[in-house]
């Protein structure tokens, strides 16, 4: 993939549509014929034992946004107060040996992992272990650098509420360190190659805070990866045993875990990333991988660097699940408080900069939430083999979507798709 492209999608990735335009549906003669020519086209897998009449036409929704797209494995599943009630896979999980998606296969989500992470921290907070005002490096004392190495002061000011909303002062203006430091760091402290997301940290914390904390509003998946870090410290385990016995496994997302890079290290259920000639070929991150590989593959990236703002993989089922639970919804499994909840979607410490977003939506903590419509979501791309979404709706209904394949008009795929999923599926949403 262009350089270019890695750093533009870095500061997207939270770039949700929380308010959607009326999407109408084509009733015409040739309309249904080109539904059904769609239908055709690609395999569609539903789960069975589901009541979901009222929501079946996702499917031609859904195949349209593919086909338009050229996109051959997606997934869409849809909850109401934690119960299923809509899971389909479309398409081919690998094209070329025509194996199809199911509802158990796995994608990458990208950036739709920081909502995971954010209600990580929530359960932390709500144990009485940390409060967002806590100094991150009061936390993460052996992150400091060591004796004689430069640190700025700044740093030391830095909020878990800074980091959770984006406004911690590190900046993506000279390349995101979550991509820039994985030969770099790994160097500096004469580690296998790429590096660590600690690591990672531990480096750029010899660098200067690029402005001063919670004067503006700038995504950063590094702040999330000292996230995870701050999880790890406080819990006393590691970043992924936390989550998934702390959220995921009791929320039921059972299969969710964090994704590897290389191509020879991907779950037996994971489906094919599909860069499509897109990315760039190149030099893989892994410094024993023998030949030049694609961008999906570790030409950019290191998925295991990504855990705490990028590295998991799901189903749309299992997002689903996740956010009934995170939401409240559940009754089986409720992850918050809604006082914990109430504190994880306040308004920011940085007001949000004023858009033509009529919602009034905002960054909070690890969602994009607009208060008129009580929706929370957020979205996740990476390189030019990994979308999704997930959402929560009022009246305790939630959606996700997950695919194999990013188109290259990135910013304009997101804002026609999103939107029409979610519309089509908030004007039912009261008959499901």
């Amino acid at each position: 993939m262009r350089t270019s492209s890695i750093k533009v999608m870095t500061s997207f990735f939270c770039a949700t549509v929380l308010l959607s335009p009326i999407f109408t549906e084509d009733t015409s003669q040739a309309a249904f014929a080109a539904k059904k020519s769609e239908k055709a086209s690609l395999p569609v897998t539903s789960r069975t034992g589901l009541d979901s009449s009222k929501l079946d036409k996702l499917d031609d929704l859904m195949l349209r946004v593919m086909k338009a797209n050229d996109i051959y494995a997606g997934q869409l599943a849809v909850s109401k107060n934690g119960k299923l009630v809509y899971s389909r896979a479309f398409g081919f999980a690998d094209k070329e040996h025509k194996v199809d998606t199911t509802c158990d296969s796995l994608f990458r989500i990208a950036s739709s992992s920081k909502p995971i992470t954010a209600v990580a921290i929530m359960t932390l907070v709500q144990q009485g272990k940390l409060t967002v005002e806590d100094k991150a490096l009061d936390i993460l004392k052996d992150y400091k650098p060591a004796a004689g190495e430069p640190f700025d002061p700044k740093l030391q000011t830095i909020t878990v509420r800074h980091l959770l909303e984006h406004t911690s002062g590190f900046s993506n203006e000279k390349g995101d360190p979550q991509f820039e430091y994985l030969r770099l760091a790994a160097q500096k402290y004469s580690l296998p190659q790429p590096a660590s997301p600690q690591a990672i940290v531990r480096y750029r914390l010899t660098k200067p805070l690029d402005r001063d904390p919670a004067t503006k509003y700038e995504y950063s998946n590094f702040g999330y990866n000292m996230l995870g870090r701050i999880i790890e410290k406080v819990s006393g385990e590691d970043y992924e045993t936390y989550v998934k016995k702390n959220v995921l496994r009791p929320a039921g997302a059972n299969a969710m875990a964090l994704g590897h890079t290389r191509l020879v290290e991907m779950s037996p259920l994971e489906v094919f990333y599909d860069d499509r000639g897109i990315g760039d070929r190149g030099w893989s991150v892994y410094a024993a991988e023998p030949e030049q590989v694609a961008a999906s593959y570790g030409s950019s990236f290191s998925q295991e660097a990504m855990d705490a703002h990028g590295g998991w993989l799901a189903s749309a089922e299992d997002l689903v699940k996740f956010v009934a639970a995170a939401d409240g919804s559940n009754s089986s499994c409720k992850l918050l408080t809604p006082d914990t909840i109430s504190l994880m979607l306040a308004p920011p410490e940085v007001a949000p900069v004023k858009t033509k977003n009529k919602s009034g939506s905002y960054y909070a903590k690890g969602w994009n939430f607009a208060p008129k419509t009580g929706q929370w979501a957020h979205s996740g791309a990476l390189t030019f083999g990994t979308a999704s979404f997930v959402c929560h709706l009022a009246d305790g209904v939630q959606v996700a979507a997950v695919f194999n394949h990013l188109p290259e008009n990135f910013p304009k795929f997101f804002e026609e798709m999103q939107p029409k999923i979610i519309d089509f599926v908030e004007k039912r949403k009261s008959k499901i």
